[in-house]
């Protein structure tokens, strides 16, 4: 593994691998990284927030056990890489850390549950085991720990956080060790299986792939217990049963030596490891021994007409001359380290930066000088080293810091904070003090760096080299202590007075991000405002940096509610930008949402329809345009997103023209079939196909075909969708039937009833389950409208049946057990009843049910405070019901003395009513 370039504090460590998978922070996120590109850190963590949601919804877990919490460890990984301080990275690596282990425990006890007969079983078990150990233990020594372990091996253990690199580092070997016992188990219980089942797990690639685990955790152990021992101090006290420093050290000897032994020079772990093995020998204090192993670290000559990379033969030599010149200054031999560096510089010249030990070459220098001087007590060598750190100041950050760390270490304190200071000693100071505020996440610290980076600008002024990096890191202090509006206003000094300096883009980037932050954080239009200015600012000055600020100026308009001046910077952004094919999608979206918003609001209905037919269109072109760019260079992720969108577009299509306002069916109709011809829809998104299917084939009073599709709607639909899809079909059939019946299409009329029966009982269960608050009076409501139903139709006995389910056989107790009196169901039992008897074949037959129907309509008839056309239609099925149980006398009397009372017509002003009475009247006369 070849250690980065130095130019910022996130650097490799350089100790080789074995050409397998490097560790894992997390699965490619394509959307994550382009959001971590541009430094947008509270878009990062809100999609992060989201994405940790995702795992955490409850269900079924997928995968093998521990699942969900691998998934978590790698969303926490991403947190640790975009945290803004150390002691943030650092909690977000205990919270992977621990998913990680949760996860190993859950692995571990199924795989301690498989029987001991199932090998098959068990090797399948251990194999997910290892991939959990070995991503713990990767995790600590390649992420975790980087940061701390490169600057204390460039500081030589003066600057970086020592404890907790040594405490990293015992678990991080411990992990390893754990992993390469799980192998070796694995590997003995394959080596058990009958060949069939041998050979299964052989050509599936597990058996190479746990060899090839085996040997990473083996090659890294070996670096991890080198630099434990290392760090540990050399009167180190181990507990009770650990190893001592010396055996640690010993220990990685004997994890190096396989590697170090490979036959192939073209292995860069081969001189990797011989390298290790030296670094082992001078921390062991046996300098002689690690020049000895030194010596035989020389890969071959790069080979020219080689394609492969060759640049690890350079990276070995360079690191190897820096190890060589560190043993010569801790051996004592200063003048000798000088000569190794002095090599060095001249076989590789200008090489030598692409190495990060070519980079640390003057920090040796210096110590031999310093060292030396010390030694002999010659006051200018001590200076010459300082000198040559002073030089090293002058580099790009995290070099001053390290400078200071050295020169504490090395010279001592590097003087106090008064104003009087010279400017090098403010830098110094103030980085320092920087780096400790991050460290103990110390605002007061934080704030005092931030000061001691303005007084460095105030003294050394506009011209100095150095005087933007100040005025951007006091910038950086000051957001990391949440005083975001001033560090964004540094931010836009920078990136408006010095458009040439190196991080004025980045710059650019943070005056349009912090705004950004505060909007994410609180979503107030004031904070929104503000976000918008900056990003306005932004896009006129500094778009070319990065296109896609255009796009984010447009999302930030469309919060606003400015859907077409939104509409209109989605347009504008750059084809060059990453978001450009998303910008298609939002144009549409943007008109949708002020015709939504706007147009509808106009009740302007020819405005209405044209607007529906224009954003219909945008919408449908622009899923045009994503079938087009199919086989366009995107990534495979960006198509599928286009895709996915091109199919809400077509649903979106379809549904504005399904608005009540617009009401366009037949438009609609042909863009959702379309939809299910075009897309593998989900089971969600065919759902709401249906569902709008639905609802158009109503407006187009399709009944038959909305009917045939809710079955299928059925199976797939949202729960919350169903109640209103049944509701609304269910109030359209009945309401069909109705219309039937005026046409005097009875028997038709009848089979429709049928059908709204088995709808509407649908409707009820669903109902039952939900936790609506009116869900009894809703299925009350639908029973009602059947049973109206099956009496218009003349079922008497289906519609006897549902008012009795509503009141019980006996309503008309209800006033007597002080409850309010079911009126609705009480006149439906008296119709039905009475229909009944009129059914029936024979007078006998009949009588009883006319007796239970007369005795329902008296309790109507004394009902108080009823309207006089209802008395009057009470009245006629009352005297109905005697007529037909034989008692015309009193009938007729009834009549003769109610014609006496009233002054106009029997029935009152209903003609139909009259017509009844007359027609009763006749019948009694007779």
């Amino acid at each position: 593994m070849q250690r980065a370039v130095f130019v910022a504090v996130t650097l490799a460590i350089a100790i080789g691998s074995v050409g397998l998978e490097p560790a894992r922070a997390a699965q490619d996120d394509e959307f994550y990284r382009g959001l971590e590109k541009r430094g947008l850190k509270s878009l990062m963590e809100a999609y992060l927030e989201k994405q940790g949601q995702a795992v955490t919804e409850p269900g079924d877990e997928a995968g093998p056990p521990g699942f969900r919490e691998m998934k978590l460890a790698e969303l926490a990984i991403k947190q640790a890489q975009q945290a803004q301080t150390m002691a943030d990275q650092d909690e977000a690596f205990q919270r992977a850390r621990q998913f990680y282990e949760k996860a190993i425990a859950a692995r571990k006890k199924a795989l301690d549950a498989v029987p001991a007969d199932k090998l098959n079983e068990q090797n399948d078990a251990r194999h997910t085991l290892i991939g959990a150990r070995i991503e713990l233990a990767n995790m600590i020594f390649q992420q975790w720990i980087k940061t701390d372990l490169n600057l204390l091996e460039i500081t030589q253990r003066y600057g970086g956080n020592r404890k907790r690199a040594t405490e990293l580092l015992r678990l991080a070997t411990e992990a390893y060790a754990a992993t390469i016992e799980e192998c070796e188990a694995w590997l003995t219980n394959l080596a058990m299986l009958p060949g069939d089942d041998y050979s299964r797990f052989t050509n599936l690639g597990k058996r190479r792939k746990v060899m090839d685990a085996s040997k990473q955790a083996s090659y890294f152990n070996a670096w991890a217990q080198y630099y434990y021992g290392w760090l540990l101090p050399g009167d180190y006290k181990p507990g009770k049963g650990q190893r001592k420093r010396q055996e640690i050290l010993n220990d990685s000897i004997t994890a190096f030596m396989p590697f170090s032994e490979d036959s192939r020079d073209s292995n860069p772990n081969k001189w990797y490891a011989r390298l290790g093995i030296a670094m082992c020998y001078r921390a062991l204090g046996q300098g002689k021994k690690a020049m000895q192993q030194l010596a035989l670290v020389s890969p071959p000559p790069a080979k020219k007409d080689s394609t492969r990379d060759q640049s690890w033969k350079r990276d070995v030599r360079i690191r190897t001359a820096y190890e060589k010149a560190l043993t010569q200054v801790e051996s004592g031999t200063f003048a000798e380290a000088r000569k190794t560096i002095e090599a060095v510089r001249t076989k590789f010249k200008g090489g030598i930066s692409k190495s990060l030990y070519g980079q640390a070459l003057p920090i040796v220098e210096a110590s031999s000088l310093i060292q030396e001087g010390r030694k002999n007590n010659k006051q200018g060598l001590k200076d010459k080293g300082v000198a040559i750190l002073k030089g090293l100041h002058t580099r790009q950050n995290p070099w001053p810091m390290v400078v200071q760390w050295v020169m504490r270490g090395m010279v001592g304190e590097a003087g106090g904070t008064d104003e009087g200071a010279p400017p090098f000693m403010l830098w110094i100071q103030a980085n320092d003090l920087m780096a400790e505020a991050q460290e103990t996440k110390d605002a007061a610290k934080m704030r005092q760096a931030a000061a001691l980076f303005q007084q460095y600008a105030t003294k050394v002024g506009p011209k100095d080299p150095k005087y933007p990096t100040a005025l951007y890191t006091q910038a950086a202090a000051l957001l990391q202590v949440g005083a975001k509006a001033e560090a964004a206003e540094l931010f836009r000094k920078v990136a408006d007075g010095f458009p040439k300096y190196k991080y004025a883009a980045a710059s650019a980037s943070y005056a349009v991000g912090v705004p950004g932050q505060m909007y994410e954080k609180a979503k107030t239009e004031e904070n929104r405002q503000a976000y918008e200015d900056a990003l306005h600012w932004f896009v006129q000055n500094w778009l070319q940096s990065d296109p896609d600020q255009q796009y984010f100026y447009a999302l930030v308009l469309y919060r606003g509610e400015k859907w077409l001046e939104a509409a209109d910077a989605f347009a504008r952004v750059p084809e060059k930008a990453e978001h450009y094919p998303d910008s298609k999608y939002w144009v549409a979206l943007c008109r949708l949402e002020n015709f939504r918003n706007k147009v509808l609001a106009s009740k302007d209905k020819q405005l209405i329809l044209s607007g529906a037919r224009d954003v219909a269109k945008r919408l449908v072109d622009f899923a045009k345009y994503a079938f087009q760019v199919q086989n366009a260079d995107f990534s495979d992720q960006k198509k599928q997103t286009l895709l996915s969108w091109a199919q809400f577009a077509y649903i979106n299509a379809a549904d504005v023209y399904l608005y009540n306002e617009v009401s366009l069916p037949a438009d609609a109709l042909p863009l959702l079939e379309e939809t299910e011809k075009k897309f593998d829809l989900s089971k969600e998104a065919r759902g709401r196909v249906l569902k709008l299917k639905i609802d158009a084939f109503q407006k187009l009073q399709k009944l038959d075909e909305a009917r045939q599709v809710l079955d299928e709607f059925l199976a797939v639909a949202d729960p919350k969708d169903v109640g209103p899809v049944l509701r609304g079909l269910f109030a359209a059939m009945t309401e069909d039937v109705r219309e039937l019946i005026k046409r005097g299409k009875t028997d038709l009329a009848s089979t429709k009833v049928e059908q709204a029966k088995a709808l509407g009982d649908r409707f009820q269960q669903w109902l039952k389950k939900s936790d609506l608050s009116q869900k009894e009076v809703e299925i009350e409501n639908s029973r009602y409208d059947l049973a109206e139903l099956y009496l218009a139709v003349k079922n008497y006995e289906q519609a006897l049946q549902i008012y009795q389910e509503i009141a019980g056989p006996r309503p008309e107790e209800a006033a007597e057990k002080g409850k309010p009196l079911p009126e609705d169901a009480i006149y439906g039992m008296a119709r039905a009843y009475e229909g009944i008897g009129d059914q029936a074949e024979t007078p006998e037959q009949g009588k009883p049910n006319y007796e239970r129907s007369l005795e329902l309509w008296r309790v109507l008839r004394d009902v108080q405070n009823m309207e006089a056309q209802d008395r009057w239609e009470r009245q006629y099925h009352l005297l109905y019901c005697k007529y037909r149980l034989g008692q015309k006398e009193a009938v007729a009397k009834n009549l003769d003395a109610t014609r006496i009372i009233e002054d106009g017509p029997l029935g009152g002003p209903d003609p139909v009513l009259q017509r009844k009475f007359r027609e009763l009247e006749a019948k009694v006369s007779q």
